[in-house]
């Protein structure tokens, strides 16, 4: 016991009353007494607990159990891909935990989703004593990936860094310079290059067009993102195949394709693939049976594993979808949904409803742009009215508005962002198959204008457009 004196008296601080109170708690969750609430992790382990104490510890669970959430009222929390979750109870209600080199990540990536910094200090400490020369690279960016801002860790990689560049040089391949390329996959309408597999590729500081590496079967309907600096085709059509449950990988250092991964658990077509937080999301589609869904699969490109996290609220085809801050977008989609939108709250797991767009709209492109979201073009109607109209969304205000539209109306381009310019690529301007279109248009947001900067060497519909860095020699 210890004794402390403040401007009103003497204050008593007894430690070890703590410390029991504590463990006192930490067996009432153990022994199953009073516990409100249970944990389940990827659809089998459950962990009671006491709603009091994890929202005391977390900022997750304070949000989960303070909004009105399912959870709230459910009492059962799931959660998918968090490992020693014993360990995080184990902290959470003791400020005790044993934590070695084996577990360190794992508690790093589970403190940093449900908001323990504590916890994520302490295992950060023990990846900081484990750093060697073989894999200080390594643990540079898992640091960088999981938002390790530790002193102590990133000295120690520093410090390391030179004897770690003498081990980069003995295994990893030197590529000689990279530059930005934008790469397209989609429907073509005459290939000039004898092929419909092979990606087009966009050099913007050349303004030249290149063909990189075939794919192995070519696929439309598929979607595409980078994650973690590779290029994933995911799903799609392929000769008569519908909803293939392969996926691809692109490395841009060898200019190859690899299938080195993980089949989808539920194979999709027209879904929208977005990454986030190192994690690639396949949204929606249809499946072999011609089936809408509303499920969303996630891959985690480190484990090479698939999981679902929570189902959209309406069932989506051939939307689309767009990242900003720690959410994600989607917009439009079939089935009567032209005009609605959604988006999904990493830090919560749940996706919400928005305010319906101001057009209605099947088909169109959505990027961020700056602080807000620019919806491009689509076509609505049974007549196919394309659309020249462009919005934006402004989370800040919850609010749609009208912006300058494009030059040629269009429906399926694809979209990116450069340099603070979006720039969209193809689609279609009629429902004919001769109406695909070969122009890419950039709006700038400072110009407010849309204008013409070049022409794509195949007319392509429903590209799916990524940006990716590659070695100059594949360029030329």
């Amino acid at each position: 016991m210890c004794s402390t004196s403040d401007n009103q008296g003497s204050r008593t601080i007894d430690d070890k009353f703590k410390k029991n109170l504590l463990r006192s708690l930490n067996e009432l969750r153990q022994a199953r007494i009073l516990c409100d609430v249970f944990i389940r992790v990827d659809k089998t382990l459950e962990f009671p607990a006491h709603r009091c104490v994890l929202t005391a510890g977390s900022v997750y669970f304070k949000a989960l159990f303070s909004d009105d959430f399912r959870e709230r009222r459910s009492g059962v929390v799931e959660l998918e891909g968090i490992y020693d979750m014993d360990k995080v109870l184990e902290f959470l209600y003791t400020g005790e935990v044993e934590i070695n080199e084996s577990s360190a990540q794992d508690l790093v990536m589970a403190a940093d989703y449900l908001n323990i910094p504590a916890l994520k200090l302490h295992a950060a400490f023990v990846l900081e004593k484990s750093i060697n020369v073989s894999n200080c690279l390594s643990l540079q960016t898992f640091s960088t990936r999981n938002a390790v801002e530790v002193n102590m860790l990133l000295k120690t990689i520093k410090q390391t860094s030179s004897a770690a560049e003498k081990f980069r040089e003995l295994h990893v391949p030197r590529t000689g310079p990279l530059e930005t390329v934008v790469t397209l996959t989609g429907e073509r309408l005459v290939s000039k290059y004898g092929s419909n597999n092979n990606i087009l590729a966009y050099v913007p500081l050349r303004d030249s067009w290149v063909t990189l590496s075939d794919l192995h079967l070519p696929r439309h309907g598929h979607g595409a993102a980078v994650c973690q600096g590779s290029l994933y085709l995911v799903g799609g059509v392929s000769e008569n195949v519908s909803a293939p449950s392969h996926m691809c990988r692109f490395s841009p250092l060898r200019n190859k394709w690899c299938c080195d991964v993980a089949d989808l658990p539920r194979p999709v077509s027209f879904a929208a693939v977005v990454s986030l937080d190192n994690k690639l999301f396949v949204i929606g589609g249809k499946d072999c049976c011609n089936t809408a869904l509303r499920k969303t699969q996630r891959y985690n490109p480190e484990r090479n594993q698939w999981d679902y996290i929570a189902d959209l609220n309406v069932p989506r085809v051939s939307h689309c979808a767009t990242v900003l801050d720690d959410f994600i977008y989607v917009i439009s989609g079939d089935k009567a949904n032209f005009k609605s939108c959604e988006r999904y709250d990493s830090t919560v797991m749940r996706w919400r409803l928005l305010p319906h767009m101001t057009t209605s709209r099947q088909q169109p492109a959505v990027h961020a742009l700056g602080r807000k979201i620019l919806v491009v073009g689509g076509y609505s109607g049974s007549n196919y009215r394309m659309h020249t109209t462009c919005e934006v969304f402004d989370p800040k205000k919850y609010l749609w508005s009208l912006v300058p539209g494009l030059g040629v109306p269009r429906a399926g381009c694809g979209i990116t962002c450069m340099a603070d310019q979006v720039y969209v690529f193809g689609g279609s301007n009629g429902r004919s198959i001769l109406n695909t279109l070969d122009s890419v248009e950039c709006y700038s947001e400072e110009d407010k204008d849309w204008r013409k900067v070049t022409v794509i060497p195949e007319a392509i519909v429903a590209p799916q457009v990524a940006m990716l860095r590659m070695p100059t020699k594949y360029l030329t």
